[in-house]
């Protein structure tokens, strides 16, 4: 490859790169977060791990269960997890379903 075309192709990598816009999240819904007598807000529906709003901790889901159908299916439970000591059970509702849902996970970051 020439210096020519090395230069060129330098130049345009960062032109590329320049114009292309910064990707922004999404802002999702907000919802209380209560487990036990502690009540956190949180956001990141879909995504498995809620963000705890006002904070650096993440609430990260090991346990789900549907509580507004009947037999309350569960939809996930990671092996390994639920007897582990950080492990709280928590209750909310989909801001957008108004769905409820038990979940058990842990706060980051992890003793």
């Amino acid at each position: 490859m020439s210096l020519r075309s090395l230069v060129v192709a330098v130049f345009l990598t960062v032109f590329f790169f320049l114009a292309t816009p910064v990707a922004q999240a999404k802002p999702t819904e907000e919802s209380i977060l209560s487990c036990g007598s502690q009540q956190y807000v949180i956001s990141g529906w879909g995504t498995g791990a809620f963000h705890v709003s006002g904070s650096n901790q993440i609430f990260l889901v090991t346990y789900a269960r549907l509580d507004s159908e009947p037999g309350q299916p569960v939809l996930f439970d990671i092996r390994g997890q639920q007897n582990k000591p950080d492990i709280v059970t928590c209750t909310t509702t989909s801001p957008v379903s108004r769905i409820d849902y038990t979940f058990k996970g842990f706060f980051t970051p992890r003793n």
